[in-house]
């Protein structure tokens, strides 16, 4: 849900770390999935397009995404 291609981050990362501190650093990329609730009977879900990104439990398209949108640095570790 950010729109962040992993595969680019990691080709980006590669390109721009030559020369600096993370130079021979790697990024690891951990994707989380997008989780929504349900407005209408609380259900965290995954929506997904084989389920019409509606909530499995009642059929409801009312709900918040609450995860799977972030883009969170983790850390930087010296090699």
């Amino acid at each position: 849900m950010t729109g962040a291609v992993p595969e680019l981050l990691e080709k980006a990362y590669r390109e721009s770390t030559p020369g600096t501190l993370l130079e021979n650093s790697d990024l690891v990329v951990t994707m989380v999935p997008v989780t929504a609730v349900c407005d209408e009977c609380e259900n965290n879900y995954h929506p997904s397009k084989e389920n019409d990104y509606c909530c499995p439990s009642c059929g409801s398209k009312k709900s918040r995404i609450i995860s799977g949108r972030e883009v969170t640095l983790v850390a930087i570790k010296e090699m």
